[in-house]
């Protein structure tokens, strides 16, 4: 983001468990029970432990660096001034966690010093993990419906963070990673969907629209 010349400080990650919420000021953080809330009075990630053990052990590391990385979104689009708020702003954190994940896909270039690289399997813990926390019904519109959450995960690897022109990918390689998951086997390209990454990087400073936009829209086939 320095690159782009938006300040940014990465939070602080504290741990809290379930039956002990943490405080915020001007946030209810019951919403952060089972899952993870970035606080920006205090610039902190607080992520449940009792939570994110059941996910380490039902799921797999993914499922928990899900839970990290849609906090750490919050975390991003309030340095880039996003006016997005609820449900929108939650699908928008989906699809930044679909960005990390395609940044760290491997082959991981010699060049770079973070050598960490999703493994096989990983891609699928973190759409379980998406599925898992999503809203209840499709009337609830807080973090998004199961499919709405999948997508904007999937928009975000595919498509990533892009400049003027998508960025190099092996598409290939990433469709292969995740086309086992079964909710893959039931969806189709959804209707009305006006961009095919998450933001354009290049514009960050002088557009809010690319964020402010909408992501995702569309259904899902049975």
């Amino acid at each position: 983001m320095a690159s782009n010349k938006v300040a940014f400080t990465a939070p602080k990650l504290v741990q809290f468990t379930s039956a002990s919420l943490p405080s915020c000021a001007g946030t209810d953080t019951s919403a952060w029970k089972g899952t993870a809330g970035w606080c920006k009075a205090d610039n902190t990630i607080y992520w449940d432990r009792t939570s994110a053990d059941k996910a380490l052990a039902d799921i797999g590391d993914m499922a928990v660096g899900y839970l990290y990385s849609v906090a750490f979104g919050d975390a991003v689009q309030s340095a880039l001034h996003s006016r997005r708020t609820g449900e929108k702003r939650s699908l928008m954190n989906d699809c930044l966690t679909g960005t990390w994940a395609r940044y760290i896909s491997p082959p991981i270039p010699d060049s770079r010093t973070d050598k960490l690289s999703l493994s096989a399997g990983d891609l699928d813990e973190a759409i379980i993990e998406a599925i898992d926390t999503a809203d209840p019904l499709d009337s609830t519109n807080v973090r998004g419906s199961a499919f709405e959450k999948v997508h904007a995960f999937r928009v975000g690897v595919l498509g990533g963070l892009a400049a003027d022109a998508p960025l190099q990918i092996d598409a290939a390689i990433a469709q292969a990673s995740i086309k086992h998951a079964a909710v893959f086997r039931r969806l189709r390209e959804p209707h009305g969907v006006q961009t095919t990454v998450c933001i354009h990087v290049e514009r960050w400073p002088v557009v809010r629209a690319d964020i402010d936009a909408p992501v995702v829209e569309g259904h899902a086939t049975h």
